[in-house]
């Protein structure tokens, strides 16, 4: 997803190219490229006024520009007067957390106002507390009602966006829960997992324990429709579901008319995977993101920005390689017919499912720019194909492609 602060229209003026954000329109001010320099400065209307010698530059108002010089970055206003320091690895604008900015130095993340007064204090992150902040190229897409772990000296901490310590740093490891009040007329509230190797317990925001010093070996948030309230816990080797409201454990039976099957479920280190009904872990948590298919069991999974595809029980169909993975069509008396496009980043090549392999194998090269289903027969697929010249034709049941001369 491209930020739509990004440079999005020219207007050539000589050597100067003018360029505005969706924003800014009716804005006099605006970033300008150099179009020989490729270099970037501030512009009044067909007017250079800050000089074009910024390796980057990015609108934020009119009299706010984020901009980077020998990998330096920095604010300036429209003036050319620098308003924060060009002392950070990185600078992003947040999307939804107006006034702010989240900033880099070395591994250290913090947060800053336009002035740069330090709201959130340079700290490092926990493994995959960076997802929080949604990091496009110039963009972060965090909401303000957001939390992030930071990490000090082993300890660790939790912030909101807005610069509040929810929970000071007392042990390695904490991790928050906005759990909804037993009372519904009141607002929800926090309560805090703490602890460190294999022994963790709840604390409420004054670190005193909570249900009865219950100890735990592992936290699973659910997705599923009880929304906060559960939460599968390891106990003693075992997984079973609290309610953290309540502070009830619920049995075997009462987990299993609740759970799915199948139910999505995030570890504590935000790593996604799977268990059953029972508790059972059906994939393990070792994704980033997991889609599961409603039409047939199968997941697409993404590590490490890429996508692959599982079946229910966590077996590879298709390793994490490739940029898209997209369903092409389904034939519901089978669905291991059921065929994918997939993007190596460049073009598309069709997978589909082989009996003999039990994986989903590799069927034509990548060399397609578009992939539509026409049929699914008793002997196969039959596909429209455009390859990348443009050309059209036919993938064929017995495997074979036509294209049109």
């Amino acid at each position: 997803m491209k930020s739509n602060r990004l440079l999005l229209s020219l207007v050539i003026t000589g050597c100067t190219s003018i360029i505005h954000s969706t924003l800014s329109f009716s804005q006099a001010y605006n970033v300008c490229q150099n179009k020989v320099t490729k270099k970037y400065g501030i512009c009044y209307a067909d007017t250079i006024r800050v000089p074009q010698i910024y390796d980057i530059a990015q609108y934020i108002s009119s009299h706010e520009f984020i901009v980077a010089k020998d990998n330096k970055w920095g604010t300036i206003n429209r003036y050319g007067a620098y308003m924060i320091d060009p002392v950070y690895d990185q600078i992003w604008e947040f999307s939804r957390v107006p006034n702010s900015l989240l900033v880099k130095q070395a591994d250290k993340y913090g947060i800053v106002n336009l002035k740069g007064k330090t709201i959130v204090p340079l700290y490092q992150l926990q493994e995959g507390e960076i997802n929080t902040f949604q990091i496009d190229a110039h963009l972060s897409f965090a909401f303000k009602n957001h939390t992030y772990q930071a990490i000090d000296k082993g300890k660790m901490a939790i912030f909101t966006m807005e610069g509040k310590m929810l929970f000071d740093f007392i042990y390695p490891f904490v991790q928050d829960l906005e759990v909804p009040n037993a009372d519904s007329t009141k607002p929800s509230h926090y309560l805090f997992l703490v602890g460190e190797k294999g022994k963790y317990y709840f604390v409420d925001q004054k670190n005193h324990r909570m249900f009865n010093n219950l100890e735990v070996q592992n936290m699973f948030s659910v997705y599923h429709d009880s929304g906060n309230e559960l939460k599968v816990v390891e106990v003693n080797g075992e997984e079973h579901l609290l309610n953290v409201v309540t502070g009830k454990m619920l049995n075997n039976s009462e987990m299993s008319e609740i759970l799915e099957p199948f139910t999505v479920v995030q570890d504590m280190n935000d790593k996604l995977g799977a268990i059953d009904n029972t508790g059972k872990i059906r994939i393990p948590c070792i994704y980033d993101n997991l889609t599961p298919l409603g039409d047939v069991d199968y997941v697409i999974t993404e590590l490490n920005g890429k996508k692959g595809l599982i079946n229910l029980d966590g077996e590879v169909l298709i390793e994490p390689l490739y940029e898209i993975i997209s369903e092409v069509c389904f034939n519901g008396m089978d669905p291991t017919l059921y065929p994918y496009e997939i993007s190596n980043g460049d073009w598309y090549a069709l997978f589909s499912y082989d009996r003999k392999t039990k994986k989903m194998v590799q069927k034509t090269d990548f060399i397609y720019e578009d992939i539509t289903c026409f049929e699914i027969t008793k002997e196969g697929l039959k596909a429209y194909l455009t390859d990348s010249l443009g050309r059209k034709g036919l993938f064929l049941p017995d495997g074979k492609i036509q294209m049109n001369k």
